[in-house]
């Protein structure tokens, strides 16, 4: 027979440490409270609640009755029908900041992506730092570390100073660059320092978050575009000089051939004499 009692062995211990501090006990089948709760710890309790149920298999569990005691019990203490409507918030509340999570993962993995168009490039440019360091192809794919210490922003400073863009594109890379280095290093927990299961991010927090986020998910995809057309505008250059044009023939080639546009598009080439 199928056991459909609540999970608690599931509970973070987290989630145990926040019950407890409000003595609120989760029983096999049912939810109880020892005293009245402010608003903001009843909705912790329900975003634990919440959590849980997401994390039960079985659609029989008694993690339901729970949350039906929990919103009876906000009914008594708040309210007629406030049970409802707290809950429904905090099921958004909680479905937002999984889509968030899902969306900063996409974004962090796209971001990686293009980083790796860029040190290709750099690589087949045979660019320099600053510093004077050559960036070549080992620097990249290199197990150690240390050999992968150059960040985005120094390729882009060995891009810009071989002037290959036009400064539309170059001033574009910058803020986009400035919004990545944000992005790595403190949005996240800037935005959300607070946050907490008893104050929880509100709506209008996590709105902003969406907004930059996806921004630069989007500014990202955009900008490998150029990437792509600079690499089969480098193949096509090698294919042209050696006089093997036909291997231009390749899947690969002509699939990357569409992006040629895009990077002569912001690519800063010399003007054609007056005829």
């Amino acid at each position: 027979m199928a056991n459909y009692g609540i999970k608690v062995e599931l509970l973070a211990s987290d989630e145990q440490d926040i019950l407890r501090k409000f003595d609120v006990e989760l029983h096999t089948s049912m939810l109880t409270f020892t005293h009245r709760l402010a608003e903001a710890d009843m909705r912790a309790v329900a975003a634990i609640l919440i959590s849980l149920k997401n994390r039960t298999e079985d659609d029989g569990n008694h993690i339901d009755f729970a949350l039906g005691d929990w919103m009876c019990q906000a009914d008594v203490w708040f309210g007629k029908d406030v049970g409802m409507r707290w809950m429904t918030e905090e099921i958004r509340r909680k479905a937002f900041r999984d889509h968030l999570l899902m969306l900063m993962g996409a974004t962090l993995i796209t971001l990686q992506k293009l980083e790796n168009f860029i040190n290709g490039c750099c690589s087949l440019l045979s660019l320099k730092t600053r510093k004077g360091k050559i960036l070549n192809i080992s620097d990249f794919l290199s197990p150690d570390a240390k050999h992968r210490s150059e960040t985005l922003g120094e390729l882009k400073e060995a891009l810009k100073m071989t002037s290959l863009f036009d400064q539309g594109f170059e001033l574009r890379l910058d803020e986009f660059v400035k919004k990545r280095n944000r992005f790595v290093h403190s949005f996240w927990l800037d935005t959300v320092k607070d946050s907490t299961y008893v104050t929880p991010p509100s709506f209008e927090t996590l709105q902003g978050i969406e907004e930059f986020v996806s921004g630069l998910l989007k500014e990202a995809v955009q900008l490998e575009v150029p990437f792509r057309g600079l690499y089969y505008s480098f193949g096509k250059g090698l294919a042209e000089s050696a006089g093997t044009l036909d291997l231009m023939d390749n899947g690969l080639f002509v699939e990357w051939s569409k992006y040629e546009k895009d990077f002569l598009k912001v690519a800063n080439l010399p003007s054609k004499p007056a005829e």
